[in-house]
């Protein structure tokens, strides 16, 4: 069997504003940089305040790895479930265009797709506002492990375990002897989970991915260091990433490899910026790389799609991946 990452996730459409800081303090409650989950009605309000044209991109955290893989030639797939509506069209579009397999992307017939508005202020930090739409609509019964015969690793995301019997998916995986990875993905579910992520973590999850916010919200713990020391005793591979200080990485096997950052443009917009570290760390899985090598695959691509508005890479950037490190 070739190596193949099948991601299962929320999947969501982008858009994308840039704002003002004075905007965030006079408009929304909440912290900046954070996510919460808003009503119809109340993206409605925010949409006229906003009062102007949004960048429309393909989004969920999950679904944005998977379809950077898919432009790293890595075979993919996408669990998840989109509404009836133009919004679950174009997402289709994008994944199918982006070489990922929509197999397992069910469209449910009255049901709206998942959305989360983005908001960008000029230190390129976001502020997002979402609603998950159908995407959980899933019950541990639809979750199989015929899904995932033909692929090396599983990857979730955080978001998804607020979902009751979710974690079905990883029994499932491991059923089918695929590896299993989550990416913890929001601050907030790390906090409002932190009792039952460490047994999750320890006894379903082969491989972590977090930022250094999401990794203090779980353990209560300011320092990444003491974090991914203390988070690998659970599970088999850690990364935690820490923007524009790199990222630390660590397994069972091998001591901390920090790994510097890579940009080569003036930062403008952190959307998807962990998304696209974790599909060049996966990238770098798919081709028997060593740790630090997945890791600098990832800085690179993380440190890419941060110079861009939105959570995809123009063309021209893949091209650039390749010849940068020789592929």
């Amino acid at each position: 069997m070739s190596f193949g990452v099948i991601g299962a996730g929320s999947p969501l459409v982008d858009y994308t504003a840039a704002v003002s800081d004075c905007f965030l303090q006079q408009h929304l409650d909440g912290c900046k940089g954070g996510t919460v989950h808003i009503s119809n009605s109340e993206r409605e309000v925010l949409l006229r305040k906003l009062g102007s044209t949004m960048l429309r991109t393909p989004g969920g955290a999950a679904a944005n790895t998977i379809a950077a893989l898919g432009k790293l030639h890595v075979r993919t797939a996408f669990i998840g479930k989109l509404g009836d509506d133009d919004d679950g069209d174009f997402f289709r579009r994008s994944m199918i265009s982006s070489g990922v397999s929509p197999e397992y992307l069910y469209t449910v017939p009255g049901r709206e797709t998942g959305y989360c508005l983005s908001l960008v202020t000029p230190d390129a930090e976001r502020t997002m506002r979402s609603n998950l739409g159908v995407s959980t609509a899933w019950t541990p019964a639809e979750f199989s492990p015929q899904m995932f015969t033909d692929h090396s690793w599983l990857l979730s995301e955080g978001y998804m375990l607020q979902i009751p019997g979710f974690d079905r998916i990883f029994d499932a995986a491991h059923a089918a002897g695929c590896q299993t990875a989550l990416d913890l993905s929001s601050i907030e579910i790390a906090r409002a989970m932190r009792d039952e992520l460490p047994s999750l973590i320890e006894n379903k999850i082969d491989l972590l991915l977090c930022n250094a916010d999401e990794a203090a919200a779980l353990t209560g713990i300011p320092s990444p260091e003491e974090n991914i020391s203390l988070l690998v005793k659970l599970t088999g591979t850690v990364v935690i990433k820490m923007g524009e200080h790199g990222s630390l990485i660590a397994s069972k096997t091998s001591n901390i490899i920090r790994v510097p950052a890579i940009a080569e443009a003036p930062v403008i917009d952190t959307t998807a910026a962990g998304d696209h570290y974790a599909a060049g760390f996966f990238f770098g899985l798919s081709q028997n790389a060593g740790l630090e090598l997945c890791g600098q695959y990832g800085a690179y691509l993380g440190g890419a799609i941060a110079t861009v508005s939105g959570s995809r890479l123009p063309e021209e950037y893949w091209q650039k991946f390749f010849k940068k490190f020789d592929l």
